[in-house]
């Protein structure tokens, strides 16, 4: 019995661990996204400052969505 505790305290612990590194995972992947949209964002507001409010205005515009 001792045996059977001990091993189904060890496969919960196992199954736990392999739960939180799926959820790390999928953080990471959430991150990156974000992170690569953001880097996405900041080069349009930088080109909006060099080409200024007309192309501010375009950006706005393509953003948009019709009803």
């Amino acid at each position: 019995m001792v045996g059977d505790d001990t091993h189904n305290a060890f496969v919960a612990g196992y199954e736990l661990g392999k739960a939180e590194r799926v959820d790390f995972e999928i953080e990471d992947q959430v991150q990156a996204r974000i992170h690569g949209r953001v880097r996405e964002a900041l080069g349009m507001a930088k080109q909006s400052a060099r080409h200024g409010p007309a192309f501010s205005q375009l950006i706005r515009e393509s953003g948009e969505r019709d009803e």
